[in-house]
């Protein structure tokens, strides 16, 4: 008899209320991290950078598909373009 109850499958609606309170805590601080942590992400790169992280990251890949002394120019160019709008 035991071996028949560990073998039923649970609905999806079953297993939440089955869920335990560690499991429920780790389910809602993942869904939190997601939700957060690109804004986090976001402030850090503005409050340090100046950047978003579509810039931060194209000037990643500007790094390493030109010389450093080009990018570095175009960079301050376009800075310089985008701090006099």
């Amino acid at each position: 008899m035991a071996d028949q109850v560990k073998n039923v499958k649970l609905t999806p609606n079953q297993q939440k209320e089955k869920e335990t309170y560690m499991q429920w805590a780790k389910r809602q601080y993942r869904e939190q991290y997601e939700k957060w942590m690109p804004w986090i992400e976001d402030q850090f790169l503005r409050f340090f950078t100046k950047d978003n992280k579509a810039s931060y990251a194209t000037k990643g890949s500007f790094l390493l598909s030109f010389p450093p002394t080009r990018v570095d120019k175009l960079y301050i160019a376009v800075r310089a373009v985008a701090d006099k709008s």
